[in-house]
């Protein structure tokens, strides 16, 4: 959906998701829970939403450091994630 220019779908579809993951990983780490929450917080910075996407990918860097001792999420560095509403709010 977000593809197609329907990002606010495509963001819903993604919660509903995250919370789905959350239920059933109750309390447990688990990598397809830390993708959730990056793609999540990706979508959100990509929206202009820096709070809840840095709090997002923040917490699914924490958990892929527990899991694996990596930063690695979703293909991309949450590190570089981080650095993009830091950056922005920077002035010229």
């Amino acid at each position: 959906l977000e593809a197609m220019g329907d990002r606010a779908a495509g963001v819903a579809l993604q919660r509903e998701a995250l919370e789905m993951r959350r239920r059933l990983y109750a309390g447990v780490d688990h990598p397809d829970f830390a993708t959730s929450l990056s793609t999540l917080g990706a979508s959100l910075l990509a929206l202009g939403d820096p709070t809840e996407g840095v709090a997002l990918i923040s917490e699914a860097l924490s958990m892929r450091r527990r899991l694996d001792g990596t930063s690695h999420v979703q293909g991309c560095s949450p590190p570089i994630y981080l650095g993009i509403p830091r950056r922005a709010a920077l002035p010229p």
